[in-house]
């Protein structure tokens, strides 16, 4: 941030739903000074869907809710850089240049990315997400008999809810995914600016394309209990 915040940085901003008007310090992430605070999402290690509601298990509690509170799905991309890579060749042709020139050039340096994809469901009077992360969701509760394909199980649970959450808007991330034009995705470098970019399009979900606009279908074609 080039300019220093105002006073009152730290309180959600205004119209930010509930946010702005029940702020329990509790619920919202502990962020460094100068930062607005963002629900802390309750993750989702496992859940199951009905014809009626959707349940969600954390590590704390079981709570089922009825498809029509479902009002916002959202994906987020995280792009992470994990390493520089440079040939190991480099490396060697730099010492021997090194030994007999003195010159330790340094080669361009090409960095590597690994995305990371995260599904939050907002539902109608919570502030926070359920949070699934295909990296630890345990699928089986979802899917009647999900595959050996992480990515393939975490594309079905998305459409098997977004099919359901008749009155749910759609981020444009989500929409890219289920249209299969990833490329266009918009990448976060960290959590926090995505949960902050949540909270701003919280506020106006009625611009955003509403699930059952899109046609979205079970894509395992399973049956709901």
């Amino acid at each position: 941030m080039d300019k220093p915040p105002p006073e009152d940085f730290l309180l959600p901003p205004e119209g930010l739903n509930s946010l702005q008007k029940k702020v329990n310090i509790g619920q919202f992430q502990d962020l460094e000074e100068g930062r607005i605070p963002t629900p802390i999402p309750h993750r989702v290690k496992t859940g199951s869907i009905g014809k009626e509601s959707i349940t969600f298990t954390t590590s704390k509690k079981t709570l089922s809710f009825p498809w029509d509170d479902v009002e916002f799905i959202v994906l987020g991309v995280l792009q992470e850089a994990i390493a520089d890579c440079e040939p190991p060749k480099y490396w060697g042709q730099r010492i021997v240049r090194k030994i007999f020139t003195g010159n330790f050039e340094k080669k361009e340096q090409k960095k590597e990315y690994r995305d990371t994809q995260l599904l939050d469901i907002y539902v109608k009077g919570e502030d926070s997400p359920y949070r699934i992360d295909p990296s630890t969701i345990n699928y089986r509760g979802f899917l009647d008999t999900p595959g050996y394909i992480s990515s393939k199980n975490f594309h079905d649970l998305f459409c098997r809810i977004a099919a359901r959450s008749f009155k749910a808007r759609l981020n444009p991330n989500a929409v890219l995914f289920f249209t299969n034009k990833k490329e266009g995705m918009i990448k976060h470098n960290t959590v926090y600016d995505f949960e902050l970019e949540t909270q701003i399009q919280r506020q106006n979900l009625n611009n955003f394309i509403p699930a059952p606009e899109l046609g979205v279908k079970e894509a395992d074609k399973q049956e709901a209990s």
